[in-house]
C-alpha cells in the first residue's frame, strides 16, 4: 500500500502560496473594521450594574443623558415596604447630584411625580417588589452639582448611593443605604 501524502501537501502548500495573501488581507480588514466599530450595532445591553444591596438599580431602566439628567429604576428587593429618602451620584468627571436626605428629594420631583400618592414624611414608599424609577436632572431647584457628562456614546462610570428608611420589628425606623457603581454609554 503506498501513500501519497506527498501530492496532498504539496497541492495545501500550493493553494496556500496563491489564496493565502489574500485570506491574509481579508482579516486584516475585517479585524480592523471591527475596532473602528463598524460592526457595532449600538444594540444590547450596555449598562453594567456592580454592588447594591437588596435595593438595586434595574439596567434596562437606568440612563444618563449628554444634559446630565440620569434616570434610574431601583427595584425593592427587601421584601419590606421601605421609604426612600435620598440619592447621591458622582460621575468621576466633576458631576454629582445630592438629592438630600429627610424626605427632601426635591430635585427628584419630575421624576417622582407619579409617585405623589406614596410621598410621605419619611419619603416615598416603595413596596415589596415595585420598581420606582427616580429622575435626577440638574436643571431642577434643589439639586446640588451637575453638569455636562459628554457627549452622546461616550463611557460614564458612576457611584450611586440610594438613603431609604425601613421601619424594624420594634416599630423604630431605622436608615439604611444602598451603594454601587454604574457603567454605560451616554444617551
Amino acid at each position: 500500500m503506498k501513500q501519497h501524502f506527498g501530492q496532498k501537501a504539496q497541492g495545501a502548500m500550493e493553494y496556500l502560496m496563491t489564496y493565502g495573501w489574500a485570506i491574509l488581507v481579508v482579516m486584516i480588514v475585517g479585524v480592523a473594521m471591527w475596532r473602528l466599530g463598524v460592526f457595532d450595532l449600538g444594540g444590547g445591553a450596555s449598562t453594567t450594574i456592580h454592588g447594591f444591596a437588596k435595593i438595586k438599580p434595574v439596567a434596562s431602566a437606568t440612563g444618563y443623558t449628554k444634559d446630565g439628567v440620569l434616570t434610574i429604576g431601583f427595584l425593592n428587593g427587601i421584601g419590606y415596604p421601605v421609604w426612600i429618602n435620598g440619592i447621591t451620584m458622582a460621575d468621576g468627571k466633576g458631576n454629582s447630584m445630592d438629592c438630600g436626605g429627610g424626605g427632601d428629594i426635591s430635585c427628584c420631583q419630575s421624576g417622582l411625580a407619579r409617585y405623589a400618592d406614596k410621598l410621605g414624611v419619611d419619603g416615598v414608599r416603595m413596596d415589596k417588589n415595585e420598581i420606582i424609577v427616580i429622575v435626577m436632572d440638574p436643571a431642577e431647584s434643589g439639586c446640588v452639582g451637575g453638569g455636562s457628562p459628554g457627549g452622546i456614546g461616550e463611557s460614564y462610570t458612576m457611584d450611586v448611593t440610594l438613603s431609604y428608611i425601613m421601619i424594624l420589628e420594634n416599630d423604630q425606623p431605622q436608615q439604611f443605604t444602598s451603594s454601587g457603581r454604574i457603567s454605560g454609554k451616554i444617551e
